[in-house]
């Protein structure tokens, strides 16, 4: 007898791994009166979404069985089609470019964006350019997806990294990317800002922000022996970072990566111990 819980997980899971999208307070419109289509109403509430209308429709069991604003999902085959996807629903940080481009702050600012290069990260390059600033990224080899920073320097974003580097070319490609002068530098794991110290590379460099517990440790630890020469703001201390982005977003993340992975090998998560 077919899981009816077991089908509706990788259904949910599907849909979050199809558009990279949030699960919790999004609706969904749950088509049928089956045990999966229960199964998939139940999970969805228990994650946080809302049962109703909405722009995203679960089918259980039909041939197209998720469709987004009224039609099957894109196809995204391109890099440039999956940041396009991307900027499509991000409405928020569409908001703040606007208002950032509307009142010139960041006209002529030299920003760097040192963090996994996936199609959200090309995003946030694009609106911080088109808000009027000067935008460079940077991505360690293990974090770069190569078809995307092809398509950002395709856009007139330089990107610094390649995943087939290593060693002393790894290191000579941050290097690359610091000397172009930011004026600001955003960091994910603090590697550039401590690189920066290191490589005495903080000429007009008017700060930073830090996004990650394991990058704000070190940066702490450097404040506390007086060798932090820039101000960095603790992105990851922020009420929205750790109530909403750590709990919903990497909480999405992290539970349905694991969930695949076991699934693959024929291991359901449910009743499995977590540390």
């Amino acid at each position: 007898m077919p899981d009816a819980l077991l089908i509706a997980e990788r259904l949910v899971r599907r849909f979050a791994r199809d558009t990279n999208l949030l699960v919790a307070g999004r609706t969904f419109e749950v088509v049928g009166d089956d045990d999966v289509a229960d199964e998939v109403r139940a999970l969805l509430s228990r994650l946080g979404a809302r049962i109703g209308e909405g722009a995203v429709v679960l089918a259980p069991g039909t041939a197209t069985e998720i469709l987004l604003d009224g039609a099957p999902l894109p196809r995204r085959a391109s890099a440039g089609e999956r940041i396009d996807f991307a900027g499509t629903h991000m409405p928020v940080s569409r908001g703040i470019a606007e208002t950032l481009r509307s009142d010139g702050t960041v006209r002529g600012i030299k920003i760097g964006i040192a963090m996994v290069l996936e199609p959200k990260t090309a995003q946030l390059a694009l609106q911080l350019r088109d808000a009027g600033a000067e935008v460079a990224v940077y991505a360690h080899p293990d974090e770069i997806d190569p078809e995307v920073a092809a398509a950002l320097r395709a856009r007139g974003i330089p990107v610094d990294g390649d995943p087939a580097l290593s060693g002393a070319a790894e290191r000579e490609a941050a290097i690359a990317f610091l000397r172009r002068g930011h004026d600001l530098l955003l960091d994910d794991g603090s590697h550039l800002i401590r690189l920066a110290h290191e490589e005495d590379l903080l000429d007009g460099l008017r700060g930073a922000a830090e996004e990650t517990t394991s990058g704000l440790t070190p940066l702490r630890r450097m404040a506390a022996e007086g060798v932090l020469r820039i101000p960095v703001i603790a992105v990851n201390d922020a009420p929205m970072k750790t109530a909403f982005d750590n709990r919903y977003g990497t909480g999405q993340s992290c539970v349905f990566a694991v969930a695949d992975v076991l699934d693959a090998a024929g291991i359901s998560l449910r009743d499995q111990p977590a540390v």
